[in-house]
């Protein structure tokens, strides 16, 4: 017996008669829903995962892709940490940490978001955490049972952290010694990298955060100085130059 549609012989399946290609036809329709059903939860799935990563608002778009490189050494910076990410399960042992250093305006941030969102969407766990502000919540949760540890477990147990602002981790004991535990936990435990963000010299960090801290988020490696000019100066320089210009111009044409 022969597919009148597909002239094709129609096995025996089941007490009937079917022809394969006609199920094919049939099961196309499905297959298709399927796949954008799993894409969309896998979307589903990444922004969830992106929004417990708690990137700031001015940052959710930053990647690697739209980094602005203002002079090579930033731009090979980018690539060795695009490179990192993408070979996490391998590097994450070899390197413990990252401390970023440099004015503001030079991509410290950006590049330090782009490695969480690149992390995020290769399946890991990977967040970000203002100390001023994770110090405030802490500060907010005593008293309430179990809300201190949930909030310290939450910095402590992702696969890639990272710590901006670490120079503000405030002025109590208490803030330093929150800051070394969520630091030491990390490294003691290999494999779970923190990357620390500041604005101060590492010079003027050791001094002010101890040695041993700052040894413990690098474990040998150096920092990663963003000695560049920021963005901000350019804009304001090819400002003053385009000012200039004018003027001259002005001048020239007053002549």
């Amino acid at each position: 017996m022969r597919c009148q549609m597909h002239d094709k012989e129609m096995v025996h399946i089941g007490g009937s008669y079917e022809c394969l290609a006609c199920l094919a036809d049939g099961s196309s329709g499905a297959a298709e829903m399927l796949k954008n059903l799993h894409s969309h939860m896998m979307d589903s799935e990444f922004r969830r995962r992106l929004n417990e990563a708690r990137i700031p608002s001015g940052f959710t778009g930053a990647g690697f892709d739209n980094f602005v490189s203002l002079n090579p050494r930033a731009l090979q910076i980018a690539s060795v940490l695009r490179n990192y990410c993408a070979n996490f399960d391998a590097q994450r042992n070899v390197r413990p940490g990252f401390l970023f250093t440099g004015n503001p305006g030079t991509g410290k941030t950006h590049l330090a978001c782009a490695m969480v969102k690149s992390l995020v969407q290769a399946g890991f766990q990977a967040a970000y955490a203002s100390l001023p502000r994770f110090t405030m919540e802490l500060r907010s949760a005593y008293g309430r049972q179990g809300a201190v540890d949930a909030l310290m477990s939450g910095l402590t147990s992702v696969d890639f952290l990272v710590l901006d602002e670490i120079d503000l981790h405030g002025s109590s004991d208490n803030d330093y010694n929150m800051l070394y535990d969520i630091i030491n936990a990390r490294y003691e435990r290999e494999g779970f990298p923190t990357l620390a963000i500041s604005n101060r010299t590492v010079e003027r960090l050791t001094n002010d955060l101890d040695e041993r801290l700052i040894s413990r988020i690098l474990g040998g490696s150096k920092p990663v100085v963003f000695d560049w000019v920021s963005r901000r100066e350019l804009s304001r320089a090819e400002r003053r130059m385009q000012n200039s210009t004018v003027t001259n111009a002005i001048g020239t044409t007053n002549a």
